[in-house]
């Protein structure tokens, strides 16, 4: 695909007040002029139509114009129209930055909101997210970047050239890399698709934990001859030092034998005694049941007294309470009675009150409310007669409910009367019956419970006598044995196999350092062993990932060698000249004649752009516009199949298109 452009329209954009249109030749364009005279608003309006960015990649940026005090110029629409050709086919972007504005309730100027952006491709109006999906059809933001800007790829972080670049060449198989050498071959089998870098990184690993065991082994070997000489400085004749234990295990077996023969005539006696002993405590048995059993008796009998006691005692309470509640309903009763006699003596105003009402007649009613004219005399006969009929019949029925309401007061009054006579009947009773449980439970507390006891028992008596005797006859034979000769026969022949065994024992320790010697020699032959045997594995690990570092220069190798295979001037370094203790550190870093690219001067930087650029075009087959900012600096340009526009600093304090 080639993009060309054709014209672009700026209309009230950054330092553009008012519109202006640029035509661009296919092949060549010089933007010429002093700065800040607008070259990069040029530039930033491509970026801005198609990206929405500036040319540093900013989505915020300075858009709207301003007046001569820096001020920005309000109610101007901002619009890009960028014209341009794809495979041939005219395209006409257009982007329209219009700012939204409104009143807010109770102010009378109207306040600016925000802005709102319109999208068109070929005067068709497309919503923002369409816009961008078209603008990325024809070529996407990144890929335009690196193949319109000179400076962009080389200033791109290392890992990200190397990504890209390895994406332009592809990856050689690691099978080819290795070919026929049977190391790398090897190499592959190991690692079996596992990343070189963690298959080195583990080797390193390993390698430094064998170097920091085999630094500790001297150390251990120097420290076990030390201890093994000392060991045989002061070792003893084995060999009579065994003799000698041998002959002192044969006495103390003698020793056993004289101690065997002398307990058999101890424990004859032992056993007499035992069985004493036995016979003796069977009896303190039964004397101990004997005192079992009058206790268990004494505990009823004092069980039995208490539960007196508190029986007596809960019946004073019971009593008490009874008393109490007598007390209770008299006083309840009396003040009834107390109510019951103001209701009487209201119940009796009330009934004189309604007995001395009679009838009265209101000689008003005489005269008819409409015409004022008096009533004839036979209807005033009739409403008297009507009107003193319902008076009595309705004093007749006040009388009727005050009849039962007496009858109510009466009985009200019969039953406090009857509940009090009830209330004092009954706490005679329960005072006389209290007289009786006081002397009931003071009778309780005074008997003393019927208690006896095991030493008045006479089985009890016999028993204790026989336990004493039978004792004091067991304990003198036992004095007399302890002073007997056996005994001290005994604790010779002990106190003689306890000196044996101490000598033995002192004996053996000499003995252990036989053993002691010898663990110390195998200890010490372990150790060289295991030293010969850690640097072998150490030069096997070192010789496997010197086979490792080794394959990485030769991939890396044919890496960088395809990659310098697609430029015309400027050559790639993809690894670090210089191996490390760390093995090979990769890197990607732009050189032009063997200088660096960021030591090269402006010329030759752009130069080296625009060799990467060419190679880019051919793998992605799109050519784009050159954007060549500085292009003053350059006086002989790299040829390239893409269109051309450079911006180039003069004298002209006004823009000047050269095409």
């Amino acid at each position: 695909m080639r993009i060309e452009f054709k014209a672009i329209t700026i209309k009230n954009f950054k330092g553009v007040l008012g519109e202006r249109t640029i035509n661009f030749n296919p092949t060549l364009t010089q933007i010429m002029g002093a700065n800040h005279a607008g070259k990069t608003t040029i530039v930033d309006a491509v970026r801005w139509v198609l990206f929405d960015k500036n040319s540093e990649g900013m989505q915020v940026f300075g858009i709207d114009p301003k007046d001569e005090n820096g001020q920005v110029i309000h109610h101007l629409d901002n619009t890009v129209v960028l014209e341009l050709t794809a495979d041939g086919k005219d395209y006409k972007l257009e982007k329209v930055r219009t700012e939204t504005w409104t009143k807010p309730r109770k102010q009378e100027e109207a306040v600016m909101k925000g802005h709102t952006t319109k999208f068109f491709v070929n005067e068709d109006k497309y919503t923002a997210k369409d816009y961008a999906a078209f603008i990325d059809s024809l070529c996407k933001e990144e890929l335009f970047k690196m193949l319109t800007m000179p400076s962009y790829f080389p200033n791109l972080p290392a890992e990200s050239q190397r990504k890209l670049l390895i994406k332009m060449v592809g990856n050689t198989s690691d099978e080819d890399i290795a070919g026929d050498n049977e190391d790398f071959k090897a190499l592959l089998t190991t690692l079996a698709g596992t990343d070189i870098q963690k298959y080195r990184e583990q080797l390193r690993y390993k390698i430094s934990e064998l170097k920091k065991e085999i630094e500790q082994i001297p150390s251990r070997i120097n420290e076990n001859t030390e201890e093994l000489k000392k060991l045989e400085k002061d070792k003893p004749n084995f060999e009579l030092t065994r003799k000698r234990v041998k002959e002192i295990e044969k006495g103390i077996e003698n020793i056993d034998n004289e101690l065997t023969d002398l307990s058999r005539t101890v424990d004859a006696d032992f056993n007499e005694r035992t069985k004493e002993r036995t016979e003796i405590n069977k009896l303190k048995q039964r004397m101990q049941d004997i005192i079992q059993s009058y206790q268990d008796k004494n505990t009823a009998e004092e069980r039995k007294h208490k539960k007196a006691i508190d029986d007596a005692k809960y019946e004073l309470e019971v009593t008490d309470r009874s008393i109490r509640n007598a007390k209770a309903a008299v006083e309840d009763a009396e003040a009834q009675l107390n109510k019951i006699a103001i209701a009487s003596e209201d119940f009796k105003s009330r009934w004189n009150k309604l007995d001395q009402t009679t009838f009265a007649w209101d000689d008003n009613q005489e005269v008819c409310p409409t015409c004022h004219q008096r009533l004839p005399q036979e209807d005033i006969d009739r409403m008297k007669a009507e009107m003193d009929g319902n008076f009595n019949d309705n004093k007749s029925k006040q009388f009727d409910a005050m009849y039962e309401e007496a009858a109510r007061i009466k009985k009200r009054k019969a039953d406090a009367e009857a509940t009090i006579k009830t209330a004092k009947d009954n706490q005679v009773k329960l005072d006389q019956q209290r007289t009786e449980q006081e002397e009931a439970l003071k009778k309780a507390q005074e008997t003393q419970p019927n208690l006896v006891y095991h030493t008045d028992d006479e089985e009890y008596q016999q028993l204790q006598m026989d336990v004493n005797t039978r004792t004091a006859t067991l304990e003198a034979r036992t004095a007399e044995e302890t002073n007997d000769t056996r005994v001290q026969q005994e604790a010779n022949l002990k106190q003689r196999k306890a000196e044996q065994n101490r000598l033995r024992d002192e004996l053996r320790d000499e003995l252990a350092k036989e053993q002691r010697i010898t663990d110390k020699q195998n200890r010490i032959k372990e150790l060289e062993d295991r030293q010969k045997n850690l640097n072998q594995q150490l030069t096997d690990l070192e010789k496997q990932d010197y086979t490792a570092e080794q394959f990485t220069i030769a991939k890396i190798t044919d890496l960088q060698t395809k990659v310098n295979k697609h430029f015309t001037n400027v050559q790639f370094q993809m690894f670090e000249p210089f191996i490390t203790t760390e093995g090979i550190k990769t890197t990607c870093e732009c050189t032009m004649h063997g200088t660096p690219y960021r030591d090269l001067s402006t010329s030759e930087k752009i130069n080296a752009g625009i060799d990467i650029i060419n190679a880019a075009c051919r793998f992605n087959d799109i050519y784009a516009p050159l954007l060549i900012d500085n292009a003053e600096s350059i006086t002989d340009i790299l040829p390239t199949r893409s269109q051309k526009i450079l911006l180039i600093v003069s004298r002209d304090k006004e823009l000047t298109i050269i095409q």
